[in-house]
């Protein structure tokens, strides 16, 4: 069972940065719909995957009263928090784990949610043979040659 106290503002942040991830419309695979969320070890870590593309998100200022792992509609819920007051948010999955109670300064939502066993893991990155490049030079390389690409999927 998952109960975490966090920050609205930087929860909210990690779920819209995750939520391009999300694939729009319906999907063969709807636990694909959702935001799989975890938290072990004092943090929160927030994953989407797509199957073609997965990330995660770490929650820095958390307190971490059980962990647990849950997944919960990715649209629902960033639109909930995005319209929640500036305060803390408490986080806390049902008893089966298949959804969760969001509370905050005077809401007390219920949000139904998926069995968080069938969602598909992001897989681990190793650190070696890893490349750290400046972001800024890494964009502009991507801009000069972005000319060079198609929009055509049959070239």
């Amino acid at each position: 069972m998952l109960k975490v106290r966090c920050d609205r503002s930087e929860l909210g942040e990690a779920l819209g940065a995750l939520l391009g991830i999300i694939p729009p419309g319906q999907t063969t695979k709807p636990i694909l719909l959702n935001f799989f969320l975890v938290a072990r070890d004092g943090r929160l870590t927030v994953e989407a995957m797509d199957l073609d593309l997965g990330s995660r998100i770490t929650v820095e200022h958390v307190e971490v009263m059980e962990e647990g792992e849950l997944t919960l509609p990715a649209g629902r819920l960033a639109a909930l928090v995005r319209e929640l007051p500036d305060s803390c948010v408490n986080l806390e999955s049902f008893e089966e784990g298949r959804g969760a109670y969001l509370r905050a300064e005077g809401y007390d939502l219920k949000i139904l949610g998926d069995d968080p066993e069938e969602f598909p893991r992001v897989a681990e990155v190793s650190e070696e043979g890893a490349l750290q490049l400046d972001r800024d030079l890494f964009v502009e390389a991507l801009r000069r040659v972005s000319i060079a690409s198609s929009h055509d999927p049959a070239r």
